[in-house]
């Protein structure tokens, strides 16, 4: 087993490094691409702003909010699950069977999750995961390893688990897991509530967190 530990986040500097260098890349595949290959320039396009949107939440201040994240973890899984089905693969997901609010940053725990599922869909045709509730403690468990440990993706989801107290730690091998987890922290009430979008506005948004993330499998 192999604990990331959340360290200091990288240096501005490299992390506008990673987003440049990102950007060249798919500026490239799309000159590169026939003009007919609509799917693929709508790829490249997609990894673009993924990149873009990576480099903010790593570096920017996210906004703590109220929010029912099992409520926040249906939606996200469920969409991912449909945009999945569309490219033939599948997502099983679990979800407690009560809601619980908690003190979280919604950008941040979607942006992880989303990537946690996108990671496994990469290298397999279905993922597995569930979410879980422990006395005072949320766990993601997901059956794939997570994003490389140098790019992007990794990253946001070090911020994610850092900006929230927690840590993720990944078994490898042929039983490969994942799994982010983090405490949790009473709404603030001061703090205001997330407006969570329906699986059907997330699904129907082109630039949603999801769909862009979703894009790359």
């Amino acid at each position: 087993m192999q604990n990331y530990t959340v360290k200091e986040q990288d240096s501005g500097k490299k992390i506008c490094s990673l987003a440049e260098s990102r950007l060249r890349r798919g500026i490239c595949d799309i000159f590169y691409t026939g003009c007919g290959d609509i799917c693929k320039i709508k790829k490249y396009a997609y990894y673009m702003l993924g990149a873009l949107r990576y480099s903010s939440v790593i570096s920017g201040r996210e906004e703590e909010k109220g929010c029912n994240i099992t409520a926040m973890f249906l939606t996200q899984a469920s969409a991912a699950a449909y945009l999945a089905q569309e490219k033939g693969k599948t997502v099983f997901f679990e979800a407690p069977r009560y809601g619980i609010r908690a003190s979280i940053y919604p950008r941040l725990l979607e942006y992880a999750l989303l990537l946690m599922i996108s990671s496994g869909l990469v290298r397999r045709e279905y993922v597995n995961i569930s979410m879980r509730l422990r006395k005072s403690t949320a766990e993601l468990c997901c059956d794939a390893p997570p994003p490389d440990k140098y790019g992007m993706e990794y990253a946001v989801i070090s911020r994610a688990a850092a900006a929230h107290g927690g840590r993720f730690v990944s078994c490898g091998g042929h039983e490969a897991k994942t799994i982010f987890s983090f405490p949790l922290r009473d709404a603030d009430a001061g703090k205001g509530e997330y407006d969570m979008s329906s699986v059907a506005e997330v699904v129907s948004d082109k630039f949603s967190p999801a769909a862009v993330i979703l894009s790359q499998i």
